[in-house]
């Protein structure tokens, strides 16, 4: 009886880290996005000819 209580044990908690797991590379998964995002922005103004308006998009 111990044994299979023992093993449920470890099934939830097996979850409960699987679950966890998941929700991080969730996170870890959205910043990457922003962060490409926010590369494409940045070369897309430095490839800008007017200066004015590349400073101004750079202080947003």
């Amino acid at each position: 009886m111990k044994g299979h209580q023992n093993l449920l044990e470890e099934q939830i908690q097996q979850e409960k880290r699987r679950a966890i797991a998941y929700e991080k590379s969730l996170k870890v998964k959205g910043v990457q996005e922003r962060l490409d995002e926010i590369k494409m922005e940045f070369f897309k103004l430095v490839g800008s000819t007017n200066p004015q308006t590349r400073g101004f998009q750079l202080e947003k």
